[in-house]
């Protein structure tokens, strides 16, 4: 997508910024200032010597000046006046007073830096994707050496609108500009881990880090990158890291540490990640779930219901938790109990192929062979992976 530059602006030219708005006293002394200029040319008709004529040009001059100084002071002032009330718009989070404003701005100054940019900002605040992608445009537009901040903004637009050969092409505009910014190269390696550029992403995180030790998004996302590329020993390391530093990230890298645990089998270290996610967060439907699934795996069964009811209570519409509860049920020889969390697994996933299957499995064990027959034929149909 090819961007215009931003010339056209959201409101019309405001009634005061024209030369009969302007106050009285301004428009009083244009007054004088054309009486005066209307008796200099009168008198240049009566003057005979090139003497005089010079007089009176050098007059005009001299009232060319005097005109031009104050109105130029005047536009200097409402610039900055209306820049200040445009900022004070953005803190107060008025998003579209703020825009009349810098509009007003731009108006009398068409590439005045601050303004374009935020102007940026205030589209953005205002979802007006477009309207952000065009002010920051024509800020690069003006200010090719200095655009690095509305670069890695209009960067972040075009990541979430899925224009990633843009935003990959404005981050890396940015790290040119200003090589030591970290923010940057974290940005473009977030774009590559969504294109599937793990060792590219990496590269990028890494390179983040070297600019700043203490970053700890960039932990945070290369931890997620080595998890993707099984490389989990690195993983850790940097989820870890997060956690030690207490970072902001710190509960998502507990929960993905966990994870990563889980896949590793070591499901006690899983346990103790999920139950301090949980200490942090108690309605974390995710950690009870996933921790149900470790005591599964230890055999701890009565635990694992536990963790699988409190999910259910959280999270009454998920066929998932049901089925996994069932099968605990079924580790325990409460047919009964199993019977009825794989029936409701069905009442909200009626295609879920695999709670047919382990559905007869429990009629059998509990001697009802027809109902069993039943599920295992229904369980084939739906190409359950469990039917040989």
């Amino acid at each position: 997508m090819k961007t215009k530059a931003f010339l056209a602006y959201s409101t019309p030219k405001p009634s005061h910024l024209t030369l009969t708005g302007i106050p009285c006293r301004i428009d009083n002394w244009l007054l004088n200032a054309q009486m005066l200029s209307h008796d200099l040319l009168k008198d240049r008709y009566r003057m005979k010597t090139n003497r005089q004529l010079t007089y009176c040009f050098k007059g005009l001059f001299t009232l060319g000046v005097l005109l031009l100084f104050p109105l130029a002071l005047y536009a200097a002032d409402t610039v900055d006046d209306q820049l200040k009330l445009g900022l004070q718009a953005m803190r107060e989070h008025n998003f579209t007073e703020a825009l009349s404003y810098f509009d007003q701005v731009i108006v009398l100054d068409p590439d005045n830096f601050d303004a374009l940019l935020q102007m940026g900002y205030a589209y953005y605040y205002l979802q007006d994707y477009n309207g952000a992608i065009n002010s920051y445009s024509t800020l690069i537009q003006f200010y090719p050496a200095r655009c690095s901040s509305a670069l890695f903004a209009r960067a972040l637009l075009h990541n979430d609108l899925e224009y990633y050969d843009f935003a990959i092409s404005d981050y890396t505009r940015a790290t040119e500009l200003n090589p030591e910014s970290s923010e940057a190269f974290s940005g473009r390696g977030l774009v590559y881990s969504q294109l599937g550029e793990s060792v590219l992403a990496i590269e990028d995180y890494t390179r983040a880090i070297e600019i700043d030790p203490g970053y700890s998004l960039a932990y945070y996302n290369r931890a997620n990158e080595y998890h993707k590329a099984e490389l989990y020993n690195n993983s850790i390391d940097d989820y870890t890291w997060v956690i030690d530093h207490d970072a902001p990230e710190l509960s998502h890298a507990l929960f993905n540490r966990g994870f990563v645990y889980q896949e590793m089998h070591k499901y006690k270290l899983a346990i103790s990640d999920y139950s301090w996610v949980i200490e942090i967060d108690p309605l974390n439907v995710g950690s009870f779930n996933n921790r149900s699934v470790c005591y599964f795996e230890l055999g701890d069964y009565e635990s694992a219901i536990a963790d699988q009811s409190r999910a259910i209570e959280l999270y009454p519409d998920y066929a998932d938790i049901y089925f996994e509860r069932g099968l605990s049920y079924a580790e325990l020889e409460d047919y009964e109990q199993a019977i009825s969390d794989y029936s409701k697994a069905i009442e909200l996933d009626p295609a879920f192929a695999d709670a047919y299957y382990f559905r007869a499995e429990t009629y059998t064990n509990s001697g009802d062979t027809e109902k069993a027959n039943a599920d295992y034929e229904r369980a084939a149909e739906l190409g359950s992976n469990q039917v040989e």
